[in-house]
């Protein structure tokens, strides 16, 4: 099987877990018997361990080689999916949810960088959108075995997609270029950290995920509790989102061929607000969460491919564990803090938060065109 096949279909699996747990939770918060404000504590333990290998990963890539980290954590997901599958405790889903964690982080920090280093820019783009692809497939399944089959079938068979997918990365394990065991490392995420300007963008890429990953929590559960909307229902609006930024982000790799990162920022930030308008005071939900979707598509691809530009291939590594590991950060901290805020305030300042989100986003990334005068 192709290696670029293998690295897509990797990308492919990291959008399966959170969107997935969103578009349940109207169901498994009262299986579970807790309340649906807890919904940002799973997510904070899932974001709060795929932080951890932007930090440690090309240690352990130049120690073990890449198939070997990023089969291993596959099947430690595969594992937290049974788990979750199997438990009757909020608790055990929660700690199930650290593997998936580290999953993605290990998929995000290798493959990202490797194909942003290796492969044309449209090929970020594409990455990018297979993760959409997964993102799309979880919500959807899930809403299929909500009527069904119930929650819990879900969880099993991406568990099954995580095993066939483990064995196809272990199969590719001589095709990568320089990062066999024992490749040298030039530059670590601590001398990155002490670079002041990457502080900003890093920061404004914790606020977009932290963005992205709320509309993806909380889109349903508002969907349910404010404009009373069925489940099911509301588990398939959710996926418009997602399927907005799949197909962005696919028409920016074929088609873009002048527009430079920078302005496809900030095209992606104007596209959010008009979008985030559109929902907030109307009600063309499916419309304009679709149009939310097609404003994000953009910003996350080109934040990552700024950081060979900025800041030199040769620093490409350290920057894009970095700037992983402020993305994982993001959803770990605000998620939970958005949970505490719809408990005080009610699931009407879902629709405030995203263009308040996409203000502070602004600000940072303007501040790094400004100090780079790129």
């Amino acid at each position: 099987m192709p290696l670029l096949l293998i690295i897509y279909l990797c990308a492919v699996s990291t959008g399966f877990p959170v969107t997935t747990l969103g578009a349940a939770w109207p169901v498994i918060h009262i299986d579970l018997g807790v309340p649906i404000s807890a919904a940002g504590i799973a997510p904070m333990v899932f974001s709060g361990f795929s932080m951890l290998p932007g930090l440690v990963i090309e240690y352990f890539i130049s120690r073990f080689g890449r198939s070997q980290v990023l089969g291993t954590v596959m099947l430690m997901s595969a594992a937290g999916m049974i788990g979750i599958a199997l438990t009757h405790s909020f608790s055990v889903l929660c700690l199930c949810y650290a593997p998936i964690g580290l999953q993605f982080g290990v998929s995000a920090s290798a493959n990202t960088e490797y194909v942003a280093k290796h492969y044309r820019a449209g090929h970020t783009f594409f990455l990018n959108s297979c993760w959409g692809i997964g993102a799309m497939f979880g919500p959807a399944l899930m809403a299929k075995c909500i009527n069904l089959t119930g929650w819990r079938a879900a969880y099993l068979f991406l568990a099954a997609v995580l095993t066939f997918l483990a064995a196809a990365v272990f199969s590719v394990s001589k095709k990568w270029l320089d990062d066999g065991p024992g490749e040298k490392r030039a530059f670590s995420v601590a001398q990155a950290l002490k670079i002041p300007v990457l502080w900003c963008m890093a920061l404004g890429f914790f606020l977009y995920t932290a963005m992205e990953n709320i509309c993806h929590s909380w889109t349903s559960s508002y969907l349910v509790t404010t404009r009373n909307i069925d489940p099911a229902a509301a588990a398939k609006c959710s996926v418009l989102v997602v399927a907005g930024m799949t197909l962005g982000r696919i028409a920016v790799g074929l088609f873009n061929k002048r527009m430079s990162e920078r302005n496809l920022i900030r095209l992606g930030i104007i596209g959010s607000f008009a979008a985030a308008a559109m929902f907030a005071f109307t009600r063309t939900t499916a419309l304009s969460l679709f149009a939310l979707g097609l404003g994000f598509a953009p910003i996350y691809p080109a934040i990552i491919r700024c950081a060979p530009k900025y800041f030199g291939s040769e620093h490409s590594a350290a920057v894009t564990g970095t700037l992983v590991a402020f993305a994982a950060a993001g959803p770990a901290m605000c998620n939970p803090l958005f949970g505490v805020l719809t408990r005080h305030a009610g699931m009407g300042i879902f629709p405030i938060a995203i263009p308040a989100f996409l203000l502070l986003i602004l600000l940072f990334t303007e501040t790094v065109n400004r100090k780079l005068k790129v």
